[in-house]
């Protein structure tokens, strides 16, 4: 659900970058990620990144964004409102001991 809006958004920022400084999206993947094949890999739809990690990315980027460089448009990301079942109540969740309360 939330996937792909975050691998377009990091496919922005990367792009926006490398066209900034020209560096090479290997480079870029070992700088803000610690691994050359990271970046190629992920934003081809292979592999995956934890929510600490992928803050920790942008976070970088942020800090080391060039000067005079336009930071991209990004997506926001909505989440459906909760399914409800036919009663009109929320559907419980077994992991959720307070959603079955």
């Amino acid at each position: 659900m939330i996937v792909e809006p975050l691998r377009q958004n990091l496919r922005a920022i990367v792009s926006a970058y490398r066209g900034a400084t020209g560096v090479s999206l290997s480079q870029v993947s070992k700088d803000f990620y610690g691994n050359a094949s990271f970046m190629k890999d992920f934003l081809a739809g292979r592999g995956s990144v934890s929510v600490d990690k992928l803050d920790e990315m942008l976070r970088k980027f942020a800090h080391s964004w060039p000067v005079g460089a336009k930071w991209p448009l990004c997506r926001a990301i909505i989440l459906p409102a909760p399914r409800r079942s036919m009663n009109g109540r929320r559907r419980r969740r077994e992991n959720n001991p307070q959603a079955a309360a």
